[in-house]
């Protein structure tokens, strides 16, 4: 099973279960302020995880509505209507009764949409097909210091900030594409994944440290002809990762990366 299939399957299977922790069943948005489409993705009381679909307006004094849907583009009713507070990317809410009572919190993110086609806002998961998802799933832990999550068989998703990382069988990654699709793999793919350090110092650090989890080093990090330091490890299955540090990037406290501007 792909990505998208588990996240539409988790999608189905929870919400169509959900009932109205407030009660209210009043879709109308005569009186709300509507602030626009976004998506979201949480865990029922039981653990499960879902990724859904809401309208979301400002009902006043810092509340507001979300009314989860199937698609953004459907006409029918919401599937579930929650009222809760939507700060920092964040809606908090609580429940009295049904699947999601007590207290829960979403991660949000706002959807782009213009004359009503939704457009990519972000990369949500970037999925590597590997030879022995066992050992591929040790050395990302070992490498990312994150622990991985094995709740479903056959995949590993790795919930970093911002982008998963998804390990999923190779032959069976290009078996969910196509049946078209050889199942092989020779030269440069042409991709690399990146990692963004604070300071040489970081970069180094890394470096070493990917190499001590089985990573091999294809390039020691050095300074690089645009002003930065980088260099290049290759994982297990032969996927290049570049560690860079550059004088032009900095952090947010959120850890978001942007670039200088007039400093």
């Amino acid at each position: 099973m792909g990505c998208k299939s588990i996240a539409l399957l988790s999608l189905c299977l929870v919400l169509s279960s959900c009932t109205n922790p407030k009660g209210n069943s009043d879709s109308s948005q005569a009186n709300y302020s509507f602030i626009g489409n976004w998506g979201g993705k949480g865990a029922d009381s039981k653990g499960n995880p879902f990724i859904f679909f809401a309208k979301v307006s400002y009902l006043g004094k810092n509340k507001y509505r979300m009314l989860i849907l199937a698609d953004l583009d459907t006409q029918n009713e919401p599937m579930h209507i929650m009222d809760g507070v939507l700060e920092n990317n964040k809606f908090s809410y609580t429940a009295d009764e049904g699947l999601y009572k007590g207290d829960g919190t979403y991660v949000m993110w706002r959807i782009n949409t213009r004359r009503g086609i939704m457009k990519i806002s972000r990369v949500t998961i970037l999925t590597l097909g590997v030879a022995d998802l066992g050992k591929a799933t040790e050395f990302y832990e070992a490498v990312l210091g994150t622990p991985p999550n094995k709740s479903f068989d056959g995949i590993t998703f790795i919930e970093l900030p911002g982008t998963w990382i998804a390990l999923y069988p190779f032959e069976k990654l290009a078996e969910d594409i196509s049946p078209e699709i050889p199942a092989t793999r020779s030269g440069f793919s042409g991709v690399t994944l990146a990692y963004n350090a604070g300071s040489k110092e970081e970069v180094l650090e890394i470096v070493r440290h990917a190499k001590s989890a089985g990573a091999r080093i294809v390039k020691e990090p050095k300074d690089t002809d645009w002003g930065g330091f980088s260099g290049y490890f290759a994982d297990i299955d032969g996927y290049y990762w570049e560690v860079a540090w550059g004088p032009m990037f900095k952090f947010t406290e959120n850890g978001e990366m942007t670039f200088k501007v007039n400093e």
